[in-house]
């Protein structure tokens, strides 16, 4: 019964493993990735303008318009970063 406990443990043990390398993996690449997503993941708790463009870019990513609406919100929050520098 023993062996039953430590063969399930070894288990868990690999599966918790796995799951905390996919994790770094995944934001590894959110780093190395698209700006909006990682800007979304950085600022989603920090109330402001840089928050509001980069939700702005997201939702119009979603819109069937949504290239005009990604330029224009992209553009917006590159020059409210330039404005802030």
């Amino acid at each position: 019964m023993a062996s039953h406990w430590k063969n399930e443990v070894k288990k868990l043990r690999l599966r918790f493993a796995r799951k905390q390398k996919n994790r770094v993996e995944f934001y590894q690449s959110l780093a190395n990735g698209c700006v909006i997503l990682s800007a979304s993941h950085e600022f989603d708790d920090q109330p402001g303008p840089v928050r509001d463009a980069v939700l702005a870019y997201l939702r119009a990513l979603r819109d069937p318009d949504s290239a005009a609406r990604g330029r224009t919100a992209f553009t917006r929050l590159l020059q409210r970063s330039s404005r802030a520098a």
